[in-house]
């Protein structure tokens, strides 16, 4: 008997957005913003949501000077 191979090809798309707001200090805010953006993806069938990199705290010499008064508890509520 002769084998008979099938060979699939499966084209998938993945659906990227990404998103931007005007990133400050304010961690509270910054996480709002996500939060709004993110359902927001998801009612446009988004697969996958790219942020900047420092979306929630912003740039360490831009928006803050000094990781002294860091509040590292609000950016870790906001990262869960």
């Amino acid at each position: 008997m002769i084998a008979k191979h099938v060979q699939w090809i499966i084209l998938m798309k993945l659906k990227i957005v990404t998103c931007r707001f005007p990133v400050d200090e304010n961690i509270q805010r910054n996480c709002d913003f996500v939060l709004r953006q993110m359902p927001a993806a998801k009612r446009r069938r988004t697969d996958v949501v790219h942020f900047s990199q420092t979306c929630l705290f912003g740039y360490s010499g831009a928006e803050f000077s000094l990781f002294k008064e860091f509040d590292w508890e609000l950016l870790d509520r906001c990262t869960r």
